[in-house]
């Protein structure tokens, strides 16, 4: 696990509770890895660094989070871990002005280079939000998917 990923997943996986076991939409969750996303893992079981590891396999390495600056990495790895790495790619080319195809390649990576960060981050978080705000469930959801952009966007 690189130093980039593990930071991430500290943050991201403490926004989901940590080692909390809880039951939501996705069955039995904890660090985030949910026993829905994951059939046949043992999710009272699952170790930090087991759920690390996936994090990386799984969403990190899909965003290519290591070639994004941060915190940009960081909100396209979360989007890709709650909304699904091909929204969290779509959302991304689609702040940045380019062809939308869901994966980030290098077109995209090159037009993140000429970015002001700051707004790109901005607007990125903007379409997230938007996006939570038209995903079934956000009546009941809504607070917490907003609350955590909040999270993800404040000093640590």
């Amino acid at each position: 696990m690189t130093a980039k990923s593990n930071a991430a997943f500290t943050i991201i996986s403490a926004i989901e509770g940590g080692d909390k076991l809880v039951s939501d939409s996705g069955g039995l969750t904890k660090y985030g890895i949910s026993a829905k996303a994951n059939p046949g893992l043992d999710i009272a079981n699952l170790t930090w660094a087991d759920a690390a590891d996936l994090f990386e396999k799984r969403y990190w390495n899909l965003v290519r989070g290591e070639d994004l600056p941060a915190p940009l990495a960081l909100y396209v790895a979360d989007a890709a871990f709650n909304q699904g790495g091909y929204y969290a790619a779509l959302m991304l080319q689609g702040a940045l002005g380019v062809q939308q195809d869901g994966v980030i390649g290098i077109n995209t990576l090159l037009a993140v280079a000429g970015q002001d960060l700051r707004q790109l981050c901005a607007t990125y978080m903007a379409s997230r939000a938007v996006r939570y705000t038209n995903t079934v469930g956000f009546d009941l959801y809504g607070r917490g998917w907003l609350r955590r952009l909040f999270l993800l966007a404040s000093p640590r």
